[in-house]
C-alpha cells in the first residue's frame, strides 16, 4: 500500500480546493493507494456544502484534514480592482508559509506516508518539513511563475528562479499542460520526473439528466422550449473572456429571437463582464445563477444547448480549464478559442468548433457554425460525452498522480 500526504495551502481558492479534492479522492480510489488530504489554511473561506463534500467523501483509503473553524466565502473581488501581486507581497506569502511548519511536522510524523504530494503555491515550508523527516516529494503544479508575472504583473525574474529551485528538490512533478510541461523542460527538469496529468471530470456526476429534469430547470430559469441556450461557467475573471461571449450574444441575439445566454457561477464582477451594458429586450435572456453549489453544477451545465470558452489571447496560455472537461462529460457542443490544451484536446472533435481569439468576428462565426451542426445533428454532443470517458476522467488523472507519487518513492528524498 502506498499511503500519500496531499497538502495544499489554499483557504480561499475554491477552483484550487476543488481540483485537489479530486485529484486526491481519484487516486485514493487507485489499487494499492491511500491518500489524506492535509488542507492546511487555518481560515478556509468556503461554503458549508464544501465541508459537507469533505466528510461525505471519507472512506476508509480516502481522509480529509481540515480544520473545522471554516469561514463564509471572501466577497468577491472585481478583476478591474484587485492589486498587482507586488515583489515584496511575494516574499511576504514565502515567509509566512513557515508558519505551516511544526503543524506539517505533527501530521506527517502521526502518520509516517510514504511520500507527500504539494500544491505549492507560494509555500516553502514542506522543503523543511519533508527534509526533516526524509519524505520524498511530489510537486502538483498549475500555473507557472512567467504566468502569475503577466497577469499580476511584477518582474518574474527571481519568481522563475525559486520556482525551479523549489521544483529540483522533488523527485516528481506533474503539469496540467504541455506548454507547462514545455516550461520545466526548459528550467533543466528532466523529462523523467514529468508527469502530464491535466484536469478531468467525473463522469458519473457530470451526465445528462433526464429530459423531464432538463425541462423542468429550464422552465425554472424561465426559458421557453424553444429556448436555444449559450451558456458559459466558472471563474469569470477578465482572463475568462466573458465580456466577449456577452458581446457575441448581443450580436447573434438581435437576429434571432430563441438565442438565451445562461452565466453559471458566482458573478464577481457584473459591470466588466458587459452584463450592465445589455439592452432591452435582450436584457431579458440573460440568466445569472449566483453561486452554486458543485453538486448543482450538473445541472446548470445540462441546461446548455452549447459551452462557451470565450478566451482572449494569451501569449502563454497555460490552463486546462476544468469547466472544459465538465462539460465535454455532460455532453456538450463546444464553442472555444483554439489555444493551448483546447486546441491540443479538441482539434478535430466533431462536437467542438474552435475559432481564432485574434479574429474579432471569430467567436460569433463560431458560435454561428455549432448552432447549425446543433440543428442538423441534434445527438451531436455524445461524441462529446465519449471522448470525455475515453481520455478525460478523474480515475485517469488519479493514476497518473498515483504514478507520479511511486516515481518519488524510488526517487531520493528532499536534498
Amino acid at each position: 500500500m502506498t499511503d500519500i500526504a496531499y497538502i495544499n495551502y489554499s483557504g480561499s481558492s475554491l477552483p484550487v480546493l476543488l481540483q485537489s479534492f479530486e485529484l486526491a479522492r481519484a487516486a485514493a480510489a487507485v489499487p494499492g493507494c491511500s491518500v489524506t488530504l492535509h488542507l492546511m489554511h487555518e481560515r478556509i473561506r468556503q461554503p458549508s456544502w464544501f465541508f459537507t463534500m469533505l466528510d461525505q467523501a471519507v472512506s476508509d483509503r480516502f481522509r480529509v484534514s481540515y480544520r473545522k473553524q471554516g469561514l463564509p466565502p471572501a466577497p468577491a473581488v472585481p478583476a478591474a480592482g484587485s492589486r498587482p501581486l507586488t515583489t515584496l507581497m511575494l516574499f511576504g506569502l514565502i515567509a509566512k508559509s513557515l508558519r505551516f511548519v511544526p503543524r506539517e511536522m505533527k501530521l506527517l510524523r502521526s502518520r509516517r506516508p510514504d511520500v507527500v504530494a504539494v500544491r505549492p503555491d507560494f509555500s516553502i515550508s514542506f522543503l523543511i518539513s519533508c527534509r526533516m523527516l526524509s519524505l520524498p516529494l511530489a510537486i502538483i503544479t498549475d500555473g507557472p511563475a512567467e504566468e502569475l508575472a503577466a497577469i499580476h504583473k511584477y518582474t518574474a525574474r527571481w519568481p522563475v528562479a525559486f520556482d525551479a529551485w523549489r521544483a529540483r528538490r522533488a523527485a516528481a512533478i506533474t503539469v496540467i499542460s504541455e506548454t507547462c510541461r514545455r516550461l520545466w523542460l526548459g528550467k533543466k527538469i528532466g523529462p523523467s520526473r514529468l508527469f502530464l496529468c491535466p484536469n478531468g471530470a467525473d463522469p458519473a456526476v457530470f451526465k445528462p439528466l433526464p429530459p423531464d429534469r432538463r425541462r423542468g430547470l429550464r422552465t425554472e430559469l424561465g426559458f421557453s422550449e424553444s429556448a436555444i441556450i449559450i451558456g458559459f461557467a466558472g471563474n469569470q475573471q477578465f482572463w475568462h473572456g466573458l465580456h466577449l461571449l456577452v458581446r457575441a450574444f448581443v450580436a447573434l441575439a438581435r437576429h434571432d429571437n430563441r438565442l438565451h445566454l445562461l452565466v453559471a457561477g458566482t458573478l464577481e464582477d457584473r459591470p466588466a463582464a458587459g452584463l450592465d451594458s445589455v439592452p432591452e429586450p435582450l436584457a431579458g435572456r440573460v440568466r445569472c445563477t449566483g453561486p452554486l453549489d458543485y453538486a448543482r453544477m450538473p445541472e446548470y451545465l445540462d441546461c446548455m444547448d452549447l459551452f462557451v470558452m470565450p478566451y482572449p489571447r494569451f501569449s502563454l496560455f497555460h490552463f486546462s480549464p476544468m469547466k472544459m472537461f465538465e462539460a465535454l462529460a455532460m455532453g456538450k457542443i463546444i464553442v472555444a478559442s483554439t489555444q493551448g490544451q483546447i486546441a491540443e484536446l479538441l482539434a478535430g472533435l466533431p462536437s467542438a468548433f474552435l475559432y481564432d481569439p485574434d479574429d474579432g468576428d471569430g467567436l460569433r462565426e463560431a458560435i454561428l457554425r455549432a448552432l447549425a451542426a446543433l440543428a442538423a445533428s441534434p445527438g451531436l454532443g455524445e461524441t462529446s460525452r465519449a471522448f470525455a470517458k475515453e481520455h478525460h476522467t478523474w480515475q485517469r488523472r488519479g493514476e497518473t498522480f498515483v504514478a507520479a507519487c511511486r516515481f518519488a518513492c524510488n526517487g531520493r528524498a528532499v536534498a
